[in-house]
Formats: C-alpha cells, structure tokens, sequence
C-alpha cells in the first residue's frame, strides 16, 4: 500500500494536502493533515494507516477510539488501508469516518471524504462524480428548486415563492428573470405559462450530480420495502427522502413499481435489511447522497413517508428512462394545477 499515492490521487480532485496546522487551535495532537481545496474548507483529519483489511470489528474500535464528534476543533479521523468491503466503507461514512482504500496492485484510490465541520461527504474514485471546481455551473441549484415549485403551484408573490424555496427574494427575482419564457403574472400570482415547455426544459439542463450512490437488489417487493427502508432509516437518524415509480405510484397509480430511489444527507449500508450490492443497470433500489440540497430541503410527508417534490419524482422517472410511467405522473400533475 503506497500512501503517497492516495495523496496525489486526492491532489487530482483538487484536494491539497497540508501536515501543518492551518490555525493557532489546531496544534492539537490529533491533527495529523489538513485537505483543501474547492468546497472542502481546511478540513483537518487524525490519519490511521492499517496493514490489515479494514473490518466491521476494527472499525468499531476506531470508531470508539476517534475524536469525539463535539471536538471543537472539528478533527475526524481519516482511515488508510489497502482492503474495505464498500459495506464498511458506506457504515464508516455514516459514523463520520473518512476512508481511504489504496490497493496494492496499483489501482486508483476509492473510499469515501467526510467533511469534519460541515458533514458533507465526497466519493473518491475513478467512477466517482468530478469534484465541481470554483463556482458553481451557469444555473443554480436554487434556479431549479424554484421551477419545481411554480411547476407544482402559481405562487401569489415572490415573498411566497421565496419562503416556499428557502432562498432570498431578491434571488428568486433573478431567477424568475432567468426563466422569464416560461412563466407570466396575474392578479392571483405567478404563473407557469407551458408546464410541458418548463418541465422539459428542467430534463435537459438539471445536472444529475451525486456525492455518493450505491446500488442494491432486492427481490422484495418495492411498496412494502420503502416503509420498512424509511422505518430504519429514521432509526438511524438519517435524513431521507424517497422517490422513483415507487413514490410515484402513490401520487399517480399506473404500474408495478420496479425502482426506489433513496436521497439522503448520509450514506447508509442497506444489508441489514437484506439487500444486496448490485451493478446499477441490474439494481432496484438506488441510494445517493445528491449534491443538489434542495432535494432534501423541499422534501414533503405523503402517506406517512418522506418524499421529493412531486416533479422531481418526474425528474427521476426520466433520468432512469422510465418515460410511460413519467407520462402518466406529469399529465396528472399538469392536470392538478
């Protein structure tokens, strides 16, 4: 296992390595580096090297050992091996541990960042997501957030539409200028002008970004699993918001449902449960970590269930190609509003 490795695998995702401190308070024992670089802020990691595989058992000893997670100098603790099962890897995640697996036989590093400070978790690897350098891309994920919540219902004012969306009013002034061919204004409020035009638009340009996802199987049928995934999930206290044809079998019935799609604010090994890890194309059940907060900011209660906004279970439909099932939710929603 070569460590300076992982080091210039992390550099080729815009992450620096730093061995001294970057502040007058982290001269704590526990700093080992400090990695930064764009949206991952002088994020400080207590390093573990193993010679042994990384196992359930070892990392819950790690676990118990590691930084308390109120340490006010926000240290983590950062696991280098040559071996992890992505079972572990994902568990880790979830305990706030990053780790790092550096193969011996030369291959790229994998494994998973957790930012110490702000919880948020990046994917390292060959298929992994690029990491998103500088600013943001020409629309803002708040651009979409808004679309999707005119697409569900005209909002009497921008102050309204600003509070359904979580952002400023002056912001949703902007983006309403952005989208000014797809909206108009009357005495109740702003309206959608072309549903059709505006929900295509948002498939043509909506990045589909993801931090972390993994891909399960299960032969259980997916209405019944959903429950008992949101029941465990909730237990683990992770955020979540369900979403594909099973989400949108509640909101509009057409068909069996064959995929669940799962965001969440951090990833989460799925085994207990009994599924299994499975290529995507075979898998029926997908779990990301989605870079676009709004996902989970604008989530919503149906049926007892945590769940997307209504046209972004549309948006979903389409990315995985399931366009019947997307028709009959989207002319149900056009007719809604």
């Amino acid at each position: 296992m070569d460590i300076s490795q992982v080091w210039l695998d992390l550099a080729e995702r815009g992450l620096v390595l730093d061995r001294a401190p970057r502040t007058p308070e982290a001269t704590h024992d526990s700093v080992d580096i400090v990695l930064d670089g764009p949206g991952w802020d002088a994020a400080r990691y207590q390093v573990k090297a193993l010679r042994t595989p990384l196992r359930p058992g070892v990392l819950a000893r790690l676990a118990r050992e590691s930084c308390a997670p109120d340490d006010p100098i926000h240290v983590s603790l950062l696991v280098v091996t040559g071996e992890a099962t992505d079972s572990v890897v994902l568990q880790a995640g979830r305990l706030g541990i990053s780790v790092l697996v550096a193969p011996r036989d030369g291959r790229p590093t994998t494994g998973l960042l957790v930012h110490p400070q702000t919880g948020l978790v990046m994917m390292v690897g060959p298929d992994a997501p690029p990491k998103q350098p500088g600013r943001p891309g020409p629309v803002a994920w708040s651009t979409y957030a808004v679309a999707a919540s005119l697409l569900e219902s005209p909002a009497p004012s921008q102050t309204a539409l600003a509070e359904r969306c979580g952002i400023t009013q002056g912001r949703v002034s902007k983006i309403l200028g952005s989208l000014r061919p797809f909206w108009t204004r009357s005495d109740t409020g702003i309206h959608v002008s072309d549903p059709i035009a505006l929900s295509d638009w948002l498939v043509r340009e909506y990045p589909r970004r993801s931090m972390v996802e993994t891909a399960w199987l299960t032969l259980e049928p997916l209405a019944p699993l959903a429950r008992t995934t949101a029941t465990y999930l909730e237990e683990q206290s992770v955020d979540y918001a369900l979403s594909g044809d099973v989400v949108a079998d509640l909101i509009a019935p057409w068909a069996n449902p064959t995929v669940l799609r799962i965001s969440v604010n951090a990833p989460l090994d799925l085994a207990p449960l009994g599924l299994t890890p499975a290529p995507r194309d075979t898998a029926n059940v997908l779990m990301d970590v989605s870079s676009d907060p709004y996902v989970l900011q604008t989530r919503r209660r149906v049926d007892g269930l945590w769940t997307t906004e209504p046209w972004r279970v549309w948006l979903d439909l389409r990315a995985e190609g399931h366009d019947d099932a997307a028709h009959a939710l989207r002319t149900m929603l056009i007719e809604a509003t």
